[in-house]
């Protein structure tokens, strides 16, 4: 797939693998499922790669092929080795998190992990996303959750409440597992 023809193909997928794999690795919370979405994103891409190049804009293309995969990707287990991961022995936010994470469906974990991993704004995301169902009030309550989700951690280690943390722990939870 990535056979160097002189088309720059193989040079972009060096250069924006790990952010692709990032997202589906927070989007399926299982590392070989991850690379075989990405996997088949970039395969998808190659087979139009001319045109994409034409219209200037490989990384929104090949963003908008992953999320289109992620999305139907039909959930399944987390994979055990992700909570190891993130596990730190002074810090029980991310494990929590993760816990939380695992709970949502893809599209949400996708929207996330774009935010995070492709630093966008709240909501240009989620744009990404087939409008079908529509996925804000999902995000709104998703968000919600997440938040909630370290707050007995933050008590036990005798910190406040700071659900205004969630896009920093998130963004943490994204590096650690994508690490």
């Amino acid at each position: 797939m990535t056979r160097d023809e002189g088309d720059g193909f193989a040079e972009f997928v060096a250069a924006r693998w790990p952010e692709l794999e990032a997202v589906a690795l927070v989007a399926l919370l299982d590392a070989e499922r991850a690379r075989e979405v990405t996997t088949a994103a970039l395969a998808a891409l190659r087979g139009r790669w001319s045109g994409v190049v034409e219209e200037g804009a490989p990384t929104p293309a090949a963003r908008r092929e992953l999320v289109g995969r992620l999305v139907e990707a039909p959930p399944g287990p987390a994979d055990p080795g992700l909570r190891a991961a993130v596990r730190a022995p002074a810090d029980a936010v991310p494990g929590a998190l993760l816990d939380a994470l695992a709970a949502e469906s893809p599209r949400v974990r996708t929207v996330l992990a774009a935010e995070t991993a492709w630093e966008l704004a709240p909501g240009a995301a989620d744009a990404l996303l087939p409008r079908r169902p529509d996925p804000r009030a999902e995000l709104v309550e998703a968000r919600a959750r997440l938040a909630a989700a370290p707050r007995a951690p933050r008590a036990a280690d005798g910190l406040a409440p700071d659900d205004d943390r969630l896009d920093d722990d998130t963004a943490r939870l994204v590096h650690r597992l994508a690490g």
